[in-house]
């Protein structure tokens, strides 16, 4: 017996039977189709309150590197040294500044 559903209606291999169904919850059928599920969802069933909170516990701290490389950037020098390699200051068609090694 295949069950299909066309614009929300159930439809079955059966016959349908002239009487009215009660408009009692019937057992065994869920009456949604939200997942039921003891664990809380993450993200999007969550408040808008509850996802700004969990994202304020702090920022990843900096690579050494890019601490150096924002220091010479936020600098403005054509060069800067790190760990024995110099790197040279170039600017990408977008306007970005990067610094490669030289």
């Amino acid at each position: 017996m295949a069950i299909t559903r066309q614009s929300g209606k159930r439809q079955s291999g059966r016959k349908q039977s002239g009487r009215k169904q009660s408009g009692r919850k019937q057992s065994g059928r869920r009456q949604s189709g939200r997942r039921q599920s003891g664990r809380r969802q993450s993200g999007r069933n969550q408040t808008k309150k509850a996802r700004t909170q969990n994202k304020r516990r702090g920022t990843k701290k900096m690579n050494k590197f890019i601490m150096e490389k924002e220091k010479a950037r936020k600098a403005n020098r054509q060069e800067f040294q790190y760990n024995g390699n110099t790197y040279v200051r170039g600017t990408v068609s977008t306007g970005m500044v990067i610094y490669r090694k030289k």
